[in-house]
């Protein structure tokens, strides 16, 4: 059952279990005024509690257990197959809600942290306004206004893009990322990405032209000069350092 609905879906196998059971969970509280209960999926079975007699009667509650007395707590177990039939209908409206919900909330806790960050991912489609591009598990957005001039080739479908990340949205169960070539700090993020010891600031940049960027590091530092060669390469631009003290 999950392997298939996962498969369907892409949704990850922890997600679709946890949903599952808040779904159960809600189901057997809202359907039968259980206060808590224990949901196996192992088992296929679900322990309602029921306190006595604020979610249960004391004369329904003695057919489950002779020995209650009021104030007194009734757990009662359900096999996934005797489970009544207002609580499996009610289940199956709320669960596709709730683990769609989760995925959001998984989602947009991944990526929220990565904005300001550079992130590689493979252009999925392009058409006159926007950049869609596969991010694996996300999709993500550049708008034309984040296009560099000249970079159009590096657009094409299937090809791998690195970019940076704006920001991160959620309305409701959509997520989405919001990226960019275009912006100032593409360059100096990906100094700092790959040498995080040191400082970069972008003072000035021409997109596809030219970038200006102070540092900390020496400017003879064989590893920033390697650096330095990889990041001209893909923004394909001039970079002019210059030292400033820390």
């Amino acid at each position: 059952m999950f392997t298939q609905f996962i498969k369907e879906t892409g949704l990850q196998e922890n997600t679709v279990k946890t949903a599952l059971k808040a779904a159960i969970t809600q189901s057997l509280s809202d359907c039968l005024g259980a206060y808590d209960c224990i949901v196996s999926l192992e088992e296929r079975t679900v322990t309602g509690v029921f306190r006595v007699p604020f979610d249960m009667a004391v004369e329904e509650a003695i057919f489950f257990n002779t020995a209650v007395v009021e104030n007194d707590v009734v757990t009662i177990r359900f096999s996934f197959l005797n489970l009544p039939d207002r609580v499996v209908k009610y289940c199956g409206k709320i669960f596709p809600r709730i683990v769609l919900d989760m995925d959001a909330s998984q989602k947009y806790s991944e990526w929220q942290p990565k904005c300001g960050t550079a992130v590689e991912g493979i252009v999925k489609d392009k058409n006159d306004e926007v950049v869609e591009i596969d991010f694996g598990q996300q999709d993500g957005f550049m708008f034309k206004a984040e296009w560099v001039y000249g970079e159009h080739d590096k657009y094409r479908p299937g090809k791998p893009l690195l970019v940076y990340i704006l920001r991160v949205e959620r309305n409701g169960a959509d997520v989405k990322v919001f990226a960019s070539r275009h912006s100032r700090n593409l360059v100096s993020c990906l100094f700092r990405q790959r040498l995080p010891w040191h400082k970069f600031f972008c003072v000035r940049r021409m997109p596809g032209k030219h970038s200006v960027i102070l540092t900390d590091c020496p400017l003879d530092d064989s590893s920033l000069k390697a650096v330095k060669q990889e990041i001209k390469e893909e923004v394909g631009e001039k970079l002019v350092l210059s030292r400033f003290s820390a």
